[in-house]
């Protein structure tokens, strides 16, 4: 068993392209040499003819005459092309060589098959051998094809396409593997960089500032929560209110619909007094029982706005704003100081930093897939080529690859 590298792959086949070829390519030489006999030989015979047609002044009219110095002039053409083709070295310009043969071949046939009524019966010898030389030189073409297809060229010129193919493939892991490294190193980086950005955020989060801040955004959502819990007994009330009077314009009404559909904005954008004519409203509504709900929920429901005119709500309103004038305090200080400037600027450098590492991973997934089926195939592929070498000469093989 011989090992060898895939970048040493193109030099084996060619020495094994010289081992195997030794004794067929000089058949090659001999068919070639034939074929080329066979073009002179047809050349010649074609000018035998041409002297026959040019001396038959009474047995040709003009017509068939120049059709004949046609015929002549495409045979001399055409076989001179195939005599003066120069020899190749390697299989695929041998298979070239016998491509243009065939064609120059076929060429001369259709010349023949197109001119040759006309001068059939005034030159019969003439056309006899000239039929005789065209026949030899498509022996010696088909004799040159068929030790072309005995040899094993054609399945060794696929090998070297498959080398080839590997190679490229082979070229594409690498990299893909080298970039799949860079991506792991740019991955490590920022997420490093991330998480110092989120401790520099942690430790300006820690500003006496930005602690009251905090504490106050907390208090703002409890008061939030403690007014909607507030009002919740409301909500069926407020249904069937809605529901009864949809064709009522009245502001209390409007006031009324605004505190279904968000009773936060509504309390906090109301002011008291229109507020308190809307419960009025919902509350004369319950008490003549209009409203059609049961009787526990109908009293809970009155209780709220009993407790609403006696100020509940409007103390809890009151809470709520002087907690916001304490967050806008608080923002204004922060503004002043620079901080918020900077909470920003590192919430901004954080977002990016998240979201190029998460773009770095999708790419990292997307390689890590490529690189699995890329090394599957290339797998295959090495063995399928060994597998070959091992059939055309024997010689068994193991592909090494890098990656």
């Amino acid at each position: 068993m011989e090992d060898v590298n895939l970048a040493d792959l193109p030099a084996f086949i060619d020495s094994l392209y010289k081992e195997l070829m030794r004794g067929h390519e000089k058949r090659f030489e001999g068919r070639i040499r034939s074929v080329k006999r066979a073009s002179d030989e047809l050349s010649t015979v074609a000018s035998r003819l041409e002297v026959s047609i040019r001396n038959a002044w009474g047995s040709l009219d003009k017509t068939a005459s120049e059709q004949g110095l046609r015929l002549v002039q495409t045979i001399k053409e055409t076989t001179n092309e195939i005599s003066n083709q120069n020899v190749p070295s390697d299989y695929n310009g041998l298979e070239n060589l016998h491509k243009t043969s065939v064609e120059a071949s076929n060429k001369i046939i259709i010349t023949i098959r197109r001119y040759v009524p006309k001068l059939y019966k005034a030159m019969k010898t003439e056309i006899a051998s000239l039929n005789s030389s065209l026949t030899r030189l498509e022996t010696a073409i088909n004799e040159f094809g068929t030790s072309l297809d005995d040899s094993p060229g054609s399945k060794i010129e696929s090998l070297r396409a498959d080398i080839h193919t590997l190679l490229q493939k082979e070229h594409t892991l690498s990299e893909l593997v080298a970039d799949t490294e860079q991506i792991h190193r740019t991955i490590t980086s920022s997420v490093d960089e991330g998480r110092k950005l989120l401790d520099e955020r942690e430790a300006l989060l820690s500003d006496d500032g930005f602690i009251q801040l905090l504490q106050l955004e907390d208090s703002l959502r409890s008061k939030a929560n403690a007014i909607e819990q507030f009002l919740q007994p409301l909500s069926k009330a407020l249904k069937k209110y809605e529901k009864i009077s949809s064709d009522d314009k009245s502001t209390d009404h409007r006031v009324l619909a605004r505190l279904l559909e968000d009773p936060l904005t509504a309390v906090s954008d109301t002011d008291f007094p229109t507020l308190l004519r809307g419960f009025d409203t919902l509350y004369s509504a319950l008490s003549r029982g209009e409203l059609g709900i049961e009787e526990r929920k109908r009293r809970r429901a009155e209780e709220v706005i009993l407790s609403i005119k006696q100020g509940d709500l409007e103390r809890l309103q009151a809470e709520q704003v002087e907690i916001q004038k304490g967050i806008r305090k608080a923002n204004d200080q922060l503004q002043a100081n620079g901080l918020l400037q900077k909470r920003e600027r590192l919430n901004e450098a954080i977002t990016r930093t998240q979201s190029r590492t998460a773009q770095l991973d999708t790419q990292l997934g997307e390689n890590e897939r490529r690189i699995e089926a890329l090394t599957g195939t290339i797998l295959k592929e090495k063995s399928q080529i060994e597998s070959e070498i091992a059939r055309l000469s024997g010689k068994e093989i193991t592909i090494r690859t890098e990656t």
